[in-house]
Parts: C-alpha cells; structure tokens; sequence
C-alpha cells in the first residue's frame, strides 16, 4: 500500500463523519421536537411529558455522540496527516473551532448577540478543516493518477461552500429575526425552529457528499500499490 497512514486515517474519519451524520440526524429531530414543543405550550399532557423525555434522551445522544466523533477525527487526521500535510492544516482548523466553540457559551451567558457570529465563523473553521481533508485526496489522486477522484472532490468543495453559505444565510436571518421578535414570542419562537431545521438540512446534505467522496479516497488508497 502507497499511503498506509492516509488509507488508516481516513478509515477513521469515514467513521467520525458517520457519528456526525448521525449528530446532525438527531438535531434536526430534536429541532422538529423543540418546534412541537412551542405549538402545544398551552397544553399539559401525558404526551407533553413524554415528549421532554424523549428530547433529554435525544439532547444526551447528541453530546455523547458528538464527542466520539470528534476524538474519532482528530486521530484520523492526525494519522493521515503522516503521508499529506493537507491533514495537519486541517488539525489547525479543528483547533481554531475549539476556541470559537468555547468562547460562544461565554458570549451567550453575557447575552451578547456577538454570539452568534462567532458560532457562524466556529463554522466556517469547521469548513475550513473539511476543505483542508478534501485537498489532502486531491493531492493523494493526484499523486496515485486518479482522475475520478480529483475531479470529485474538486466538484464536493465547492458543492459544500454552497451549502454552508445557506447554513450561514438561514442563521443570520434567524439571528436577527428573534433580535427584534425576542424568543418568548410565539411566532418568533416557530420562525425560529423553521429557519434552524433548514439550514441542518443542509449540512445534512453537505455531510453524505462529504462522506461519499471520503469512502471513494478510501477505495482509491486501498487499491493503490508502491
């Protein structure tokens, strides 16, 4: 095998990115739980509480498995970062996105609107990595002769700036809605999850073409020879 490092690494980030689509799965439910929520908040029921049950169970599953996908990426990237020095630059994206994601909490608890921003460039970081592991197999197909394989993660990366500039789009929309609305409103409340479902569709979407082109990489390392 040419790339040992890189074929290991990426096996475990195919399965990383497999947790997070799982991640972003069990957001969306619990946005469309959070939603049902706010239509029935003049109702007390049995259904109402099994409902809460049901978004804890969902709210743990998130962190649980947000946290095993992100030690799983971080040891792919660093082993493939062996063979492709695309992964090390991708490791300092996931790094810069700590941060933003540790500052975000603070601004939040000091109701800074500022906060929002900052959780839109912890995506960008977020992005930044992903495009940084793409141009990593670029290089690798380039390397090995895979035309396929360039030319798809090629068409991937702009494909997933596409879908984050959504993302980024319904976030800002939201953000300033409920600025002048306030989240207690009813109205703001609905607009709010309608326009939070929307953009995790779309990185819903940009995470299955991401993990696509990442198990075709894998293909491509297994079969390749010295």
């Amino acid at each position: 095998m040419k790339y040992p490092n890189a074929y290991n690494g990426i096996c475990k980030i195919i399965v990383a990115e497999i947790f997070y689509l799982i991640y972003h799965c069990l957001v969306l439910i619990s946005y469309m739980f959070l939603g049902l929520g706010v239509s029935q908040s003049d109702t007390i029921s049995r259904e109402n509480s099994l409902q809460a049950l049901i978004l804890v169970i969902v709210m743990l599953l998130i962190v649980i498995i947000s946290i095993i996908g992100f030690i799983v990426r971080i040891v792919g990237i660093n082993q493939a970062k062996k063979d492709e020095p695309h992964f090390k630059k991708a490791l300092a994206w996931i790094v810069a996105g700590i941060i933003m994601a540790l500052i975000d909490p603070a601004l939040d608890s000091l109701q800074l609107t500022l906060g929002d921003l900052i959780d839109l460039f912890a995506g960008v970081f977020g992005l930044m990595a992903m495009i940084c592991v793409l141009k990593g197999i670029e290089n690798l197909a380039a390397d090995i002769g895979s035309d396929e394989i360039t030319e798809r993660t090629a068409a991937v990366k702009k494909l997933i700036i596409v879908f984050y500039a959504v993302f980024a789009l319904f976030r800002l929309v939201n953000s300033v809605f409920c600025f002048f609305m306030g989240r207690d409103y009813y109205v703001g409340a609905v607009f709010g999850m309608i326009m939070m479902m929307i953009p995790m569709i779309a990185s819903i979407i940009s995470s299955v073409l991401y993990l696509r082109v990442i198990i075709r990489a894998r293909e491509m390392l297994g079969s390749a020879q010295l």
